[in-house]
Order: structure tokens, then sequence, then C-alpha cells
């Protein structure tokens, strides 16, 4: 590579930071050179180094999460890439704007049986936005002019058709590394033009509406033109029910709904479904509800839109629009009535819940987490991992104020921490918890090997020595394998806390958990909280609450 080229990154780095890029994840190598070099010498970078790329891909995706911009991340060449694939799966599943750049061998290498090369081209296939190939001319001689157009086109294809991935892959040959200030020149040609979803309004036909109504936000970032129709059908006494994860649960009717619509029957939904169902937003985490829906539809089915691709969730070919329109909001009737009836129900289980957590004798999952849930800071940040964390969270009716994010775009356990890690080092303003399995935290221990921990991230973890849900749902718990599917230990996560200078504290007890608790929240400092539960109590206390 000649200087010429290194100047070309150095621009597009310069042209990143114009478009107001911030957060830049760096996994160490040599081919990467001139893109570790052109970030450390752009100025107004926050540089993450991490070591372990699975777990910088999820930081990068923590970190886009909560600034709502794209973050970068950086790696070199072979197997290194490979190992961001499951953060780019779960930023496409969940639109979160993510940049890739991964160094290479020049063209002329590949399929050559070069040392640490694989085929990188295209690597990601359909879970991108857009792939660029960074070769030739861009090597060579300076092209400010096409540097720009491809930052251009990075900004945009973050954004559209929706948000998500882009790849850009550089072929870089010898030399990587040039000692000489490189010369910054002053962006010219950029713009901050992106394509949106055109406006689409509901057609003028009040039979759409019938007589009862039902709102379901699944996942979603926050849209204003989204929330004010959530609002007006509030204000229309619709019934308004909100994943865990959705921008819009301080309009949810009852903070509580998930653990109802867990057990509620087949012949309750046939006699009191509504006529109408509007949806907006993406994933829904309550399996129950959304069986029942795709199993008995209502009427009619209208999914608001703040997004260009849509799924068709509940086979139910929805009218998709991106308004609600006022000849269709005029035509709602009160829906008071059958907003009652559901509310009721949900605060009958409700009385039944708190009573069976408040007097189980032995410390469970279940019960740690509602008394966190009651004290967490209203205007702190919770992230949930998967997959029992986050349905315990959803049960527990976790404060409508509170924000909450989960990676439910692939629902897996990996990343999870890496995820909050992300997060709280893109978000220094608020406190960050997070609630984890141990499965999931052992797991993803990496996303702990950084220079410090942020202080502002702590963990709530809960040692069940295994994968407990397995013993929750039926199939596993009663096969002869369930050691394979549950993976039984005997670790804590003391020596980890130590090994990545955490504080750490571990509960046994009720009474220990509550002494602990209380320094959990107030100490500012980065903090592990290890509760340590057995299997069969957790088991007993799940199926006594869904019964």
């Amino acid at each position: 590579m000649k200087k010429a080229g290194q100047e070309n990154v150095h621009h597009l780095f310069q042209c990143l930071y114009w478009y107001g890029i911030r957060h830049v994840f760096v996994c160490p190598g040599s081919r990467n050179a001139p893109l570790i070099n052109a970030a450390v010498a752009q100025q107004g970078f926050e540089l993450h180094s991490v070591v372990d790329e699975r777990a910088a891909g999820y930081m990068a995706l923590g970190a886009a999460k909560i600034s709502q911009k794209p973050a970068i991340i950086i790696c070199t060449s072979g197997t290194a890439l490979l190992n961001l694939f499951p953060a780019v799966a779960e930023a496409h599943q969940l639109n979160i704007p993510l940049i890739v750049f991964s160094a290479d061998r020049p063209t002329r290498l590949i399929n050559r049986w070069e040392n640490q090369a694989i085929d990188q081209r295209r690597v990601f296939g359909k879970y991108t936005n857009a792939y660029i190939e960074w070769k030739g001319i861009m090597e060579l001689q300076r092209s400010l002019g096409k540097v720009e157009r491809i930052a251009n086109k990075i900004n945009s294809r973050t954004q559209f058709p929706d948000k998500g991935v882009v790849h850009l892959n550089f072929h870089f040959s010898e030399p990587l590394y040039f000692p000489e200030p490189i010369k910054k020149v002053k962006p010219f040609s950029l713009t901050t033009e992106v394509k949106s979803h055109s406006q689409v309004q509901l057609p003028a036909n009040k039979s759409l509406c019938g007589k009862t109504l039902m709102v379901l936000c699944g996942t979603g970032d926050f849209n204003i033109n989204t929330e004010q129709e959530i609002k007006n059908l509030a204000e229309k006494n619709a019934l308004i029910l909100c994943d865990l994860t959705s921008a819009y649960r301080k309009y949810q009717s009852n903070d509580y709904w998930e653990l109802f619509c867990n057990s509620i029957s087949e012949e309750f939904w046939k006699k009191n479904k509504p006529d109408t169902l509007i949806t907006c937003g993406s994933f829904l985490l309550n399996k129950n509800l959304k069986s029942l829906i795709r199993k008995y539809p209502p009427k009619h089915h209208i999914h608001l839109a703040d997004r260009n691709i849509i799924r068709d969730t509940y086979f139910s070919n929805p009218i998709v629009c991106s308004s609600l329109g006022s000849p269709f909001m005029d035509s709602i009737q009160d829906n008071k009535d059958f907003k009652h009836l559901w509310t009721e129900q949900m605060s009958d289980h409700t009385i039944r819940l708190h009573s069976k957590i408040e007097n189980t004798v032995d410390m469970n999952d279940l019960w740690a987490i509602d008394s966190f849930l009651k004290i967490i800071p209203k205007n702190a940040i919770l992230h949930v991992a998967n997959s029992m964390s986050v349905r315990y969270v959803a049960v527990c009716g976790a404060d409508s104020q509170l924000s909450i994010y989960a990676n439910r775009g692939t629902s897996g356990i990996d990343g999870c921490v890496s995820t909050a890690v992300g997060a709280a080092l893109a978000d220094k303003e608020h406190e960050h918890y997070l609630i984890c399995g141990d499965l999931a935290f052992f797991y993803d221990a990496n996303g702990l090997w950084l220079d410090k921990v942020p202080d502002n991230l702590k963990i709530l973890l809960f040692n069940n020595q295994g994968g407990n849900i397995f013993d929750m749902i039926p199939g596993p718990s009663g096969s002869q394998a369930k050691s394979f599917f549950t993976t039984p230990h005997s670790r804590t996560a003391k020596n980890i806390a130590d090994d990545f200078q955490l504080q750490y504290a571990v509960a046994h007890s009720k009474n220990t958990f509550t002494q602990h608790l209380s320094d959990f929240i107030t100490i500012n400092s980065n903090f592990i909280l290890e509760v340590i539960t057995h299997p069969e109590q957790n088991q007993a206390m799940w199926h006594n609450v869904k019964q």
C-alpha cells in the first residue's frame, strides 16, 4: 500500500466522524494497522480496545443501541471476522446500525494458501444492508472524492432500507505502517440525505375498527409518529400491551400483563379477543399470546409501520400503514368495558403473584428479581439476558418508566454481557444494570476483558448451576440426556470478578441477599452481586406462579 492509500483511509475516518459517529471498537492485529492508525489519528473518537472479536461486536451493538448512532468495529483478517457474525445477525434482526471494517489480504492472494487468509468477501451474506470492497485504486493513489462517496454510502445504508449493518472489506498490501503524519483535508461532498419509507395512511374504512380494540407493541426503537398514534389510542381506552423491550411501555394498560397472558386459555381468548388488533414494532416475547392470535385471529389486523421491511408475524396479512388517520380514530368506540375486563383479570393475577412470591420460604430467582425491581432507580437502564432472565423480569412487571434492553433479535445467550458493557461505555450519564443467568455470564465473560470495566455497570448474576430454563419447559426436564441440556456446573464468578477488578458479593439466602442489595444499588462502582439458587426451588416457584 502506498502512502496515498493510507491518506484515503484517514479521510474515510474523518468523514465518518463528520457524520456524528463516535464509538470505535478496535480488535488487535497487524493487517488492520492502517485502520487502527487512522482511527487513532482522528481526534474525537472514543476508542475501545477489545481482544475478543465476538465481544467487540456485541459491545458495538450495545453502544449503537443506546446512542442511536452507528458504531464501528475494526478487526484483522481471517477467522477474526467470522467471530463478528453473531453480533451482525443480532443487529440485522433488531435494526441496529453497525459498521464492520475488516482488513484482508490483497485480492491476488485470496485462495492461494496464504497464511491467516480466508475468503472474506460478502461473508455476512443477507445480514448486511451493503457490502463494499476497498481495493485497487484506493490503495495506490489519492482518491478523496471516491472516499467521500463511500462515506456517503455507509451513512445512508446503515439507515436504509432499515437500520442495519454495512461491511467494508479492505484489501491491504504491505507496507501497512507509515510513521509520517497524514495531512488532513476538509470533507467537501458529504450529504446527510437518507431515504425513508413512504408515509401511508390507513384507508378511510370505518368497518376496520370494530367494537373492541387491542394494541400490541413489540420490540422496537422510539418513533415520534408511532408514539403519537399509541398515545391517541390510549386516550380512546384501547387495551395496550407492550413487550418488555418496547419503546412505548409507559402507555401499557397493566405492567403485569405478561404473567396473565402466559396462562390464558384458548376459551378465554376466543370469548374475549378483540375485533381489531393494532400492532407495531417487531418481536414479541409472549409465546402463548402469539400462538393464540395465530390460531384464532381477530377480524382485522392493522400494523403501524415505522420501518420499510415488515414481517407477517401472525400469518394474518395485516394492513400496513404509518398513520391510522382521522376517519379511523373518529370511528373508535369507547373501549372502557373491554379494557376493564382484561385489566381486572390482570390485577387478580398480580395479587396472587405477589402473595406467592412474598410468602416463599426459600430464596429463588423470581423472589430476588422481584425484590430488585422494587428498588432499582427509575432513571437507570436495565439490560436483561436470555433465556429465563428476560421471562422473570416480564412476569414480575417491571415499572413501565424503566428503560429495558435485551438481545431479542436472535434471542441467544451469546453477547449479553458485552452488549451491556458497550451500552455503559457509550452512556456514562446513567447507571446500567444487567440481570443475567450463569451460562450467559460465563459464556460471555470476555465481555469484561477491558482496561477498565465501566463503573456505571452492575451485574445481578443468578447462578443456579446450569441452564435452568430447561428445567422449566416440557421435554428436556424428563429426558435421560437432561445434563446435556442444562450443562450443570459448580463454578462461581468470584475469580472472574477478581481478574477483571470488579466489586463482588455473593448471596446464598434471602437475608444475605437483602443485606448486599443495598450496597449493590448505592455503591458508585462496577459490581457483581452473585445470587446462588437451587434449580428445584426455581422450578417449583415458576410453575406455582404460572398456574
